[in-house]
């Protein structure tokens, strides 16, 4: 567990830029996507992933909101906006498909690696900036901040230059 000054630390990071900056070097759909963590249609938030730093203990990718999206439904009829929680989600998915490229030690996926079972513990923090339409192309970061007997992401959603919201959320890992 970190100390209260480390946690407020990270979370004063997630109020700046994009936690990773570099340039696209991967590219892992959902099928992918599917090997690496335990989610599936509905609640896979993530379509894409573009890039992982392992040194930075980080990884970016992508949703696209479709209007058809279940999380506009009721939310709210005549002005659309994404719920705030479902984007704690999205990064927090993306932050688990960091794990098998840490243990690896590369940006491949590995055959014999099947997902570990989850379950959130713990939301920290999170904050929701500016809201996410219909046809958002959301970009999600994650960065790995502890991964000891739980594991603490930072996560950050974004539209373009426009911060949506930003988080740090732990989650428990059955091995």
């Amino acid at each position: 567990m970190l100390a209260i000054e480390e946690l407020h630390a990270w979370i004063r990071r997630g109020k700046r830029g994009p936690l990773l900056t570099d340039e696209a070097n991967v590219f892992y759909d959902q099928s992918v996507i599917k090997q690496l963590i335990p989610h599936r249609n509905s609640m896979l938030l993530v379509d894409s992933i573009d890039c992982i730093n392992i040194d930075q203990r980080a990884v970016r990718g992508q949703r696209k909101l479709r209007p058809d999206d279940p999380g506009f439904d009721g939310h709210f009829p005549d002005a659309p906006i994404y719920p705030g929680v479902l984007l704690v989600e999205a990064v927090a998915q993306l932050g688990l498909t960091l794990l098998s490229f840490l243990q690896s030690g590369e940006v491949i996926v590995k055959d014999e690696f099947s997902p570990p079972q989850v379950r959130a513990t713990h939301i920290h923090h999170a904050a929701f900036v500016s809201p996410a339409h219909p046809g958002d192309m959301i970009s999600l970061y994650s960065q790995v901040v502890s991964d000891d007997y739980t594991m603490i992401a930072l996560g950050q959603a974004w539209v373009g230059e426009r911060l949506l919201s930003y988080s740090l959320c732990e989650v428990l890992i059955n091995e």
